[in-house]
């Protein structure tokens, strides 16, 4: 049974990633590499301990990626908190930062048993900004809210 279920869980992440990805590039440092991720919402709503979120557009976003997609940029490191998402939507560069749930927890899960090279792990992030036009991404040299280059 438990092959069966293993078989399935294997056919409908196949399935997802081929019909509901969106193609995404992850940052680390100067090093970047486009993926195909499944973005999914949590099911908890961004409420924080402050109450609810002043400006409900920028949520909490989880990813499912594989794992050997990120390995020319992570090599034999995990994801961490100083690595983004970016996507363009519409023609602007949305950013979304690798971070803890507001929940609590670790800022990556995997989504099934499986830990080789086709695994695939759930990256929780926020997103930080969207960018209309060109500037430098890297989240250290984001300046202060209100600078003119993320709105």
């Amino acid at each position: 049974m438990a092959n069966l279920l293993a078989n399935g869980m294997a056919w409908l992440n196949d399935q997802l990633a081929e019909h509901v990805a969106v193609t995404m590039r992850f940052h680390r440092k100067g090093q970047s590499c486009e993926v195909q991720v499944i973005p999914r919402t949590p099911a908890t709503p961004p409420i924080s301990p402050g109450g609810a979120p002043l400006n409900p557009s920028i949520y909490e976003r989880d990813l499912d990626v594989r794992l050997a997609d990120l390995v020319s940029v992570l090599g034999t490191t995990m994801p961490s908190s100083f690595d983004y998402f970016t996507e363009e939507i519409n023609g602007r560069k949305v950013v979304y930062k690798i971070t803890q749930p507001i929940g609590g927890g670790p800022r990556f899960d995997w989504v099934n048993g499986d830990r080789g090279p086709e695994a695939r792990i759930r990256i929780h992030t926020k997103q930080t900004g969207a960018s209309t036009g060109e500037g430098d991404l890297m989240l250290g040299k984001q300046a202060v809210a209100g600078n003119g280059t993320l709105t």
